[in-house]
């Protein structure tokens, strides 16, 4: 005959990761070993419960679009001019002058929604 100790040995050697991950967390301290031995048997006879899905399953590769958002983004800063939402002109620090291509389009995009210029200067320069 075994005893109380080997039987729950076997049955947590047996448990998939989830059930010994219930197991623990259902078990109180301080129980009697037959217990503990039947809490253990109770979660070994339950349905394995299925691994959460993750959102990203892993190693696909990220690819950039094929087409440009200079056109709408054109038109954006126009209707928001048009509506007085934007400043007709403005003057720039030399910094911002300074900047091209993308880190210039960050900044503009920064200024756009708000964004306060040293701020705006310190986004675009991390695009650099």
């Amino acid at each position: 005959m075994k005893s109380l100790e080997s039987k729950l040995a076997e049955c947590v050697g047996k448990m998939s990761e989830a059930q010994r991950e219930k197991f623990m967390k259902t078990r109180t301290y301080g129980a009697s070993t037959e217990t503990v031995l039947n809490l253990a048997e109770s979660v070994l006879g339950e349905e394995p419960v299925r691994a959460a899905i993750r959102r990203n399953n892993g190693g696909q590769a990220v690819q950039e679009a094929e087409y440009s958002m200079d056109k709408a983004d054109a038109m954006l800063i126009e209707g928001l001019r048009s509506r007085g939402c934007l400043p007709q002109g403005t003057v720039e620090c030399q910094e911002a002058s300074a900047l091209q291509g993308a880190a210039r389009k960050d900044y503009e995009f920064c200024r756009l929604i708000g964004m306060s210029e040293s701020d705006s200067l310190k986004s675009a320069s991390k695009v650099l």
